[in-house]
């Protein structure tokens, strides 16, 4: 009846038109995918969220994932302090912390479970690097892109 050719063209042209209707200019998703930065003491491999499907949860848990590396090899341990940008609560930043070894090549931080996220959003982390001795190293930061939408009330849980 159609040869694959019309089919395709067909699929493509509908796929367009409705990426097309579903974007519209103002209506809040022009933010893009955020570049890897890279900062004096790290390059940001890889940042994005992940989704967590517990055995036991109604709904699947969302984390913020990172991979980072040092520019240089790491002399001595150091400590990184994440802050991950709260959807549900901006003002209140989930944090981690973690030691790095200097054997480490790379190392990932991951959030605890975040909600109110809003898909087309780019949501910021900020990684400050202290010394041992609490000596403050450097800032690292980075935008990680949402395609996610978390917001609808039969999707919230308690943060």
């Amino acid at each position: 009846m159609f040869s694959s050719r019309t089919v395709t063209l067909v699929l493509a042209t509908t796929c367009s038109a409705f990426l097309t209707a579903c974007h519209t200019p103002g209506d809040g998703v022009e933010a893009r995918m955020p570049d890897r930065e890279q900062s004096r003491l790290f390059t940001t491999e890889r940042a994005d969220f992940m989704i967590v499907h517990g055995q036991d949860a109604e709904q699947p848990d969302i984390h913020y994932r990172l991979r980072v590396s040092p520019n240089q090899p790491l002399e001595e341990p150091i400590i990184v302090h994440a802050s991950f940008e709260n959807p549900a609560s901006p003002n209140r930043p989930v944090t981690q912390q973690k030691r790095i070894e200097p054997a480490s090549l790379s190392f990932q931080l991951e959030s605890p479970a975040v909600w109110g996220l809003e898909a087309g959003k780019v949501y910021q982390v900020v990684i400050e690097a202290y010394d041992l001795q609490g000596q403050h190293l450097g800032t690292h930061r980075q935008g990680v892109f949402s395609s996610i939408d978390t917001r609808y009330p039969n999707l919230q849980r308690g943060t």
